[in-house]
């Protein structure tokens, strides 16, 4: 058995690697992709338009007054999660110098539960307003005009800040009973 020397087709394969390297690394200027003026020139005396995308105009009313109702609930809702937290506080106390399965503890979970209840309305009333905007921003793709959704967006982040603020407080309070 014989070995034929590599060297031949070393000849033959090097050049041509070295002739496609060379295109590869060319230093000629590609085309950009940004619009050229020509494209923008009047074609039989008729201008170009410029696309504009859709335009942009206020939420209807009944949109509006949907989310407003919803900000409005959530407000109820703190203010009935505010009147119960400082009987809760105090009932924690109690609940916590007294210890676990006593009379006090248990009137403690029960105040915190209280306030679950509130913070759970919250909550919802936060998942209705995030169902309203993903909705929204749905439709956005099948109308001739884009709805200006800040107060939407608005009272999205007002009812979140709520119900961080009375999660917070609970965990709280439940980490005291512990």
């Amino acid at each position: 058995m014989t070995c034929k020397p590599a060297f031949p087709l070393f000849i033959a394969i090097v050049p041509g690697i070295v002739f496609l390297s060379g295109c590869a690394a060319s230093s000629a200027d590609f085309p950009e992709l940004k619009r050229r003026t020509i494209e923008d020139l009047p074609v039989d005396g008729q201008p170009v338009a410029k696309d504009t995308g859709p335009e942009v105009v206020a939420m209807p009313a009944a949109l509006r007054n949907e989310v407003d109702a919803l900000v409005q609930d959530a407000l109820i809702a703190d203010n009935g999660f505010q009147s119960g937290v400082a009987k809760a506080q105090s009932a924690v106390v109690a609940g916590r110098a007294a210890g676990q399965n006593s009379e006090n503890w248990v009137v403690a979970q029960t105040e915190v539960s209280a306030l679950s209840t509130y913070h759970n309305r919250t909550v919802n009333l936060l998942s209705a307003i995030d169902a309203l905007y993903i909705g929204e921003t749905e439709k956005q793709y099948d109308r001739d005009a884009i709805y200006d959704l800040t107060p939407l967006i608005n009272a999205q982040s007002k009812v979140q800040d709520i119900v961080a603020r009375q999660r917070d407080l609970i965990t709280r309070l439940d980490n005291r009973l512990r």
